[in-house]
């Protein structure tokens, strides 16, 4: 079935660049992007986030991810709108929100040569640096052959629970907010759920070394998305490239856990992006070899005002 399933994407990539060349020069497509994706019946929305490489023409980092339905999930809206909080009409208090996501995942974007279609590369950790993955994995985008605005009604594959789907994209904002997939390291206190100020499981220091790249994280985790997680003691973080950070144990300090963060690839992303009236963001620990095996870390509120 795998060896089937690589021969049909093989094909599709096959056509893809053989019916749509194109010698014009494609315009650069860093930005963020939004649409839907259906699979089991059910819309669900959709996000990509790109990043220029340096020195690599029309080649990208990108983010790709699929957002929780609001209303599907149970206890959602109302651990949203009122965290911790007593609830209206029933007994008891909401929750915190551990999730916002239903999968991520990371790729190299590679534009096939003259054509409208990039090949998806899947990236994984190796000795602190991000590295394109040795797999037979194989996920492509296909944008459209309007010059100006490319990306509209672009169309990206991958595959999903064993099955080959499409995510539409079709617009630069997401309703009601936007998603923003951050550039710089944001230092301060993180919550293992969304306005769960009590709790504090990682720090970020504010000793981020602009020449090194490096600063330094400690952990102080043992339950994460209401799951056993021990993580602990002080990690070295490397800005691997851009808006992407790597975690390595610190040979001088004891630490626990170091395999359940060195092999992730950091990034910051502020999922419901409500800037100005709100700048926190969400540290999302994206594990390579599993879309639904992330860790994510909220901000702690009134953080974004120390950073000031």
């Amino acid at each position: 079935m795998k060896k089937i399933l690589l021969l049909v994407l093989g094909l599709n990539l096959a056509a893809f660049s053989q019916n749509n060349t194109s010698n014009y020069k494609m315009k650069n497509l860093e930005g963020r992007y939004f649409g839907k994706v259906d699979y089991d019946g059910e819309k669900r929305q959709v996000g990509l986030f790109l990043k220029p490489i340096a020195g690599e023409q029309d080649s990208y980092y990108g983010v790709v991810l699929e957002y929780l339905k609001p209303f599907k999930e149970k206890g959602f809206v109302g651990s949203f709108l009122r965290p911790g909080k007593k609830k209206i009409f029933r007994k008891g208090r909401h929750g915190y929100l551990q999730e916002l996501l239903k999968w991520i995942k990371i790729y190299k974007f590679e534009r096939v040569h003259n054509s409208r279609t990039f090949r998806m590369k899947p990236l994984e950790v190796r000795n602190g640096k991000v590295v394109v993955k040795e797999s037979a994995e194989f996920a492509s985008l296909q944008v459209n052959p309007n010059e100006r605005k490319p990306m509209r009604n672009s169309v990206l594959k991958t595959v999903i629970n064993g099955q080959i789907v499409d995510l539409k994209l079709t617009k630069t904002r997401r309703f009601p907010l936007k998603s923003t997939w951050k550039d710089s390291y944001v230092p301060g206190p993180y919550n293992p759920g969304y306005k769960q100020a009590d709790i504090d499981i990682l720090f970020l220091l504010d000793d981020f070394n602009k020449k090194t790249k490096e600063a330094t994280a400690v952990f102080d985790v043992e339950t994460l998305k209401d799951r056993d997680l021990l993580i602990q003691g002080r990690f070295d973080i490397i800005e691997a490239g851009p808006g992407m950070f790597t975690f390595q144990e610190n040979e001088k300090v004891a630490s626990t856990g170091a395999s359940l963060v060195e092999d992730k690839i950091g990034v910051f992303i502020d999922v419901y992006d409500a800037s100005p009236v709100m700048k926190t963001v969400e540290l999302i620990l994206i594990d390579p070899s599993n879309p639904y095996g992330s860790q994510m870390y909220f901000e702690e509120f009134g953080n974004e005002d120390k950073e000031q």
